[in-house]
């Protein structure tokens, strides 16, 4: 499939940062636990990096041993959620003011608003969201493209609702399946009007529907959710996938349950890295 580019630089604006024993925040090297220190990832936009170049060079960085970080593109803010709760390091916090910050026990305050395609959603740092802003639009386009109108619509994986604003132009019934509860408490705000079920999609119920939406991690689909998917035999798949690897084994298991590989784009959501993401649109053959 023809590739969809992404700018080669400044495309990541979610960023999870490890701490070394003395605070100093970077990166862990492959195939090892060690953390090397970043003051700068041409990958990040500027305000990520100042924010890291700032850091490293406090004389003591209080210890984080994760910073998960996010910058709004809709107000250039800048979001980071720690791993502890911050107790006397809070005072090195409110040396940075441009900055907010969230935990655990205070998630809403790095909460905001977040448009696409002139739809609003809920985002935080400590939920998962697509990395690059420059293939936002592309791959909400090529899901809408795929979809007809529909009774029922299953989303899997549905996050905070990435795709629920295309999903509810076709449907008046969308079911959203997805297990980080911050994820769903955002998505339930966000889309008040839709059905959310906080559950693992393995432990799902599977009902009749038009089409099925998933977005599954690295990992891919299950064999559990597979052999569901597959007992069911829905008419349509639509298969967003960052893992190549996952996609080509999930392939070949779909096609030998009776789907067609209807369409495949390709996106380059990772520049400078050998990852893709991958839109499949898969269909059953009638006479399976």
């Amino acid at each position: 499939p023809d590739m969809i580019e992404s700018p080669p630089y400044q495309n990541r604006i979610r960023a999870r940062m490890k701490a070394q024993e003395d605070g100093r925040i970077g990166f862990i090297r492959k195939g090892t636990n060690k953390v090397i220190p970043i003051n700068q990832c041409l990958l990040f936009p500027g305000k990520i990096n100042r924010f890291l170049e700032q850091w490293n060079k406090l004389d003591k960085p209080p210890f984080f041993h994760q910073m998960d970080i996010f910058m709004n593109r809709a107000n250039h803010e800048v979001y980071i959620h720690l791993s502890h709760p911050p107790k006397e390091e809070k005072a090195v916090l409110q040396s940075f003011p441009e900055i907010t910050f969230s935990w655990n026990g205070n998630k809403d305050a790095a909460v905001s608003t977040l448009r696409i395609k002139g739809d609003s959603y809920l985002v935080s740092p400590a939920v998962f969201f697509q990395v690059n802003p420059f293939q936002w639009e592309n791959m909400l386009n090529i899901v809408e493209s795929n979809l007809e109108t529909y009774d029922t619509v299953i989303d899997l994986y549905s996050g905070v609702g990435f795709f629920i604003p295309i999903l509810r132009k076709v449907s008046t019934r969308i079911l959203a399946v997805e297990s980080d509860l911050f994820s769903v408490t955002l998505a339930k705000r966000a889309f008040p009007d839709i059905e959310f079920f906080n559950t693992a999609v393995e432990k799902y119920g599977f009902p009749h529907a038009g089409v099925i939406v998933l977005d599954p991690p690295r990992s891919g689909i299950s064999k559990y959710v597979m052999k569901k998917i597959l007992n069911r035999k829905y008419n349509k798949i639509l298969y967003i996938s960052c893992a190549s690897a996952a996609f080509s084994r999930d392939l070949k298991i779909l096609k030998e349950g009776g789907y067609h590989l209807k369409e495949l784009k390709a996106l380059d959501l990772f520049p400078q890295t050998a990852h893709l993401e991958t839109i499949g649109c898969f269909t059953l053959d009638p006479s399976s």
